[in-house]
């Protein structure tokens, strides 16, 4: 009876939800798998996962004690070929199948890679005390999406930055633990200011990420052939084949228009979900139901107006744009950008560079002058605050590593820049020379 069955080496830990629109993701799930061994997520990634996922550089870092894995790990729930590396080495670690259910690679085809993972996580408190109270608590998939910004449940906002430190998380750091910041130890699921739903376009657009994930086990396929032929027949049902009323109408420019419906670049996901908000048309609706979807024509053509006009540039005379660019020149303090203030004039940095490229080149000059001077100030009261850490800790007969001065002075990656490296290494060979240390005696090392 139990001949077939197979020893794996960490638990066989059963993911949350799987096959739903709060399906678990699969960065959640390696989180509740340390703690599941009573580890800390970066032991066993280290001790157990590591080894078998047989990434060079992954191996480099654990060895260096860098952090490469953990800045890129939101990709491991996305579609790339590392989230299926990790899922095939936690299918043969568990034992447990149909780990890439908590990935987005069914939507490989269909959805492009840019702008579909967040860069750090985001929860919604009310999810997770609910979650917590049920001794359930996990981090959905669906929360991994830039697209996906209302808990339609709660109908607020998900929070983006812990409420106690106001630090960015990310998706898997070595402390990491479910509902809990790993910087501060604080919960997650307490929110101090919950911004509730201002926005029906936000709100309409993640029940569209939703429903994406309710769909997706039906009969009908998402294909991203299905998505052109239903621009194309927008494009010539309600625009009557006007590029430029069609771009101009979904706010894009004419030059992406046209790729789309060429069928030479891939719509993100994002852009698609703001196309079908803007044409009444359900997001996923456009990439199943060609034969199905209704098309009004010229019904639209009446706003068409509207949009040009919201895209129309007001670009002040030549003389008064000389004059703001003078001003700005001789400005001081504070740098600013030629793009910032091209933002400022409603105008194209081009059209700056090309008929002011004097004041341009002055102000360009300007910014560079007060960046050095600020970089230089920086530096200076930085090699004084190195120098002062030094020397309080022999002092205290504490002999300063690398990392004691950057667990002081607050910044972890102080090091990484070589000269502020070779120069705390020089102070702390002349400090040494100045603390006469004698013979046997032993420098205590915190941390």
């Amino acid at each position: 009876m139990f001949g077939e069955l197979i020893r794996s080496r960490l638990y066989g830990l059963c993911p949350k939800r799987i096959g739903t629109p709060f399906g678990e993701s699969l960065s959640s799930y390696l989180i509740r798998l340390a703690e599941a061994h009573t580890v800390c997520l970066g032991d066993l990634l280290a001790y157990e996962i590591a080894p078998v996922l047989g990434k060079t550089y992954l191996l480099n870092s654990i060895d260096r004690g860098g952090n490469r894995f953990y800045d890129g790990a939101r990709t491991i729930n996305g579609t790339e070929k590392n989230a299926k590396d990790m899922v095939t080495t936690l299918e043969c670690l568990t034992g447990t199948k149909n780990l890439e259910m908590l990935t987005l690679s069914k939507f490989k085809e269909i959805f492009p890679v840019r702008n579909l993972i967040r860069k750090s996580l985001a929860w919604c408190p009310e999810c997770l005390n609910e979650l917590m109270e049920k001794d359930s608590l996990y981090y959905p998939l669906i929360w991994c999406m830039t697209a996906y910004n209302i808990c339609t449940n709660h109908k607020i906002y998900l929070e983006e930055k812990c409420p106690t430190c106001n630090k960015l998380i990310p998706f898997l750091h070595r402390k990491s633990r479910t509902g809990i910041c790993p910087y501060c130890q604080s919960q997650l699921f307490k929110p101090l200011n919950t911004l509730h739903l201002t926005d029906y376009k936000d709100y309409y657009i993640s029940q569209s990420v939703e429903n994406f994930f309710k769909d997706e086990n039906k009969e009908n396929k998402f294909r991203i052939y299905t998505l052109y032929e239903n621009l194309f027949s927008i494009l010539h049902g309600s625009f009557d084949g006007n590029i430029k009323q069609f771009a101009n109408y979904i706010d894009v420019p004419k030059t992406t228009a046209w790729g789309w419906l060429n069928k030479e670049v891939i719509p993100p996901l994002n852009k698609v979900l703001e196309v079908a908000y803007t044409l009444k048309i359900p997001a996923q609706v456009l990439y199943t139901e060609h034969k199905k979807i209704q098309i009004t024509p010229n019904v639209l053509v009446g706003n068409i107006n509207r949009a040009t006009q919201k895209k129309e540039k007001f670009i002040l005379s030549n003389e008064e744009v000389r004059t703001y660019l003078s001003e700005t020149e001789k400005e001081q303090f504070g740098v600013k950008a030629i793009i910032d203030i091209a933002k400022d004039l409603k105008c194209s940095t081009k059209f700056l560079y090309t008929n002011f490229p004097e004041e341009c080149k002055k102000i360009s000059e300007r910014n560079y002058q007060i960046k050095t001077e600020e970089k230089s100030l920086y530096l200076s009261t930085l090699k004084e605050q190195i120098q002062e850490v030094c020397y309080n800790y022999f002092s205290q007969g504490v002999f300063p590593t690398r990392k004691l001065l950057e667990e002081e002075l607050n910044l972890p990656f102080l090091f990484k820049n070589r000269p502020m490296k070779e120069y705390f290494y020089q102070v702390r060979v002349e400090l040494e020379k100045q603390f006469i240390i004698p013979k046997g005696r032993i420098y205590v090392t915190r941390g």
